[in-house]
Order: C-alpha cells, then sequence, then structure tokens
C-alpha cells in the first residue's frame, strides 16, 4: 500500500525549497504552523501569518485550476472540433501536478497526511450515508443551523472500521 505521508513529506521539501529561496528561510514551515506565529517580524509589512497563509492558499487553488484546465486539454472538450483521442499520458501528468497544489493547500491549513486520510474516510461514510438515506428533501442535511459536514462525529460517534484492502482499478486506453 502507497504512503500518503510520504506525498505529504516530499511536498512539504519542494515547497521549502521553492518559497524558503523566494521569500525567507522558514517561510513554508511559518504559514503551515498553526500553533505558533514563526517569523511574525519578516512577514509583510501589515501582513499577519493568517493573511500570508490566506495568500497562499489562493496561489495554490488559483494554480489547482490552471492545472484543471491543462487536464481539459487531454481531451476533446471543444465539441465544435473534431474530435481526437484522449491524452491518458498527459492527463495522469496534469492529475499528479494537480495533487502537489492540493497537498499544499493541507498542509497550509493546517493538516498531516493522516488528518486529511481522518477526514476523507469520515466524508466518505458521511456520503454513503446520504445516499443510504436517500439525500433528497427527507435527509436532514442542516440541523438545528449546522450542515451534516460539520456533525460527522456526531452522526458517526463509533470509530470507523476501515476497508484498506487495495482495489485494483485500470484505465482503458
Amino acid at each position: 500500500m502507497v504512503d500518503l505521508e510520504i506525498l505529504f513529506e516530499k511536498q512539504m521539501d519542494f515547497n521549502r525549497r521553492v518559497l524558503d529561496e523566494q521569500i525567507f528561510e522558514g517561510f513554508y514551515d511559518a504559514i503551515c504552523d498553526h500553533k505558533k506565529n514563526l517569523c511574525e517580524d519578516k512577514f509583510y509589512e501589515g501582513n499577519s501569518v493568517d493573511d500570508n497563509r490566506a495568500d497562499w492558499i489562493f496561489n495554490y487553488n488559483r494554480a489547482l485550476f490552471h492545472e484543471a484546465i491543462e487536464l481539459e486539454e487531454s481531451f476533446s472538450w471543444e465539441w465544435w472540433k473534431k474530435k481526437k483521442d484522449p491524452d491518458w499520458e498527459n492527463a495522469r501528468i496534469e492529475l499528479v501536478d494537480m495533487l502537489h497544489f492540493l497537498i499544499s493547500q493541507f498542509q497550509i491549513v493546517g493538516m498531516s497526511a493522516v488528518d486529511v486520510f481522518d477526514l476523507y474516510m469520515k466524508k466518505n461514510k458521511l456520503n454513503h450515508h446520504r445516499q443510504d438515506k436517500g439525500y433528497d428533501e427527507n435527509y436532514e442535511k442542516v440541523k438545528d443551523g449546522v450542515e451534516d459536514n460539520k456533525r460527522m462525529n456526531e452522526i458517526f460517534p463509533e470509530q470507523l472500521e476501515l476497508d484498506l484492502e487495495p482495489k485494483k482499478t485500470e484505465i482503458q486506453e
């Protein structure tokens, strides 16, 4: 099984290399550390650590959108043109590029690979729960003004049973 933590470590190393060289030593750690405000005195005039975190979420999100557009270029999205064969190799590369930016965003909002895995498993269980309950006008998505996304621990108080057996999927080329 592949370890998500390795991907997070590799992305952290890369972001440190790039941003610490471009901005200042310790910048990436400072915007990813939600426990203390490292290097507060080195941030741009008038900007707090949170301002810089928000700026970098926007930067990575913008890059993510552009990678998604590059992904679209792997397929015939222009309905007015003759269809071309999908470029699966490029599609895979663009999806990995998108993963780089997603991992960076997770790190900036203070999430580790374990945090992402745990939240993914809860959200996946919630999505199944919604489908099982019909996810229609009878499903109570908002209760007492709070959406079910924010009440997952209340909805599923038990420890999640995880099926960690890898499932092989193949893409037809």
